[in-house]
């Protein structure tokens, strides 16, 4: 993946929602005091499904967000969000701005900060306030939070 974020780099062609994640990873990856996560959206608009990527950020007990889309509300998110849950809702309420319905939102493990293994991991976790939906959540927060 850091082959692909440096010939991302050289070439200096547009590019989609899954390679900025990857170019994100690569750009914060001498940032070991940034915890990174991907964050997976599927919403429905007008009978189509759409899925989006970002790359979610834990630092200095904020978050925040880094990435790519055609509308600049469901890109970039500044380190400003004290949970999660914030984020998330921020996210939703964004794709109901753009007429969207969020059908899942999968919440990744942390990212390695190790160059030479750069797995995304996303785990699915539902926007229904089901029990289950909440401890999954709550466990990949603790990881999330543990080493901050």
């Amino acid at each position: 993946l850091m082959d692909v974020a440096k010939s991302i780099i050289r070439e200096s062609l547009p590019i989609k929602c899954l390679e900025a994640v990857i170019l994100a990873i690569y750009l914060t990856s001498d940032l070991p005091s940034v915890q990174r996560f991907p964050l997976a959206f599927k919403t429905t608009f007008e009978n189509n499904t759409f899925k989006h990527i970002v790359l979610g950020v834990f630092h200095n007990g904020r978050f925040g967000a880094l990435g790519l889309s055609r509308r600049d509300t469901l890109m970039y998110k500044s380190l400003k969000y004290e949970t999660l849950h914030d984020l998330l809702t921020e996210f939703t309420q964004c794709y109901k701005d753009c007429y969207h319905r969020v059908d899942r939102i999968k919440l990744g493990l942390p990212v390695s900060h190790d160059n030479q293994s750069m797995e995304l991991s996303c785990g699915s976790t539902r926007t229904s306030d089901s029990p289950s939906s909440r401890r999954r959540s709550s466990s990949r927060l603790a990881i999330l939070t543990q080493s901050s």
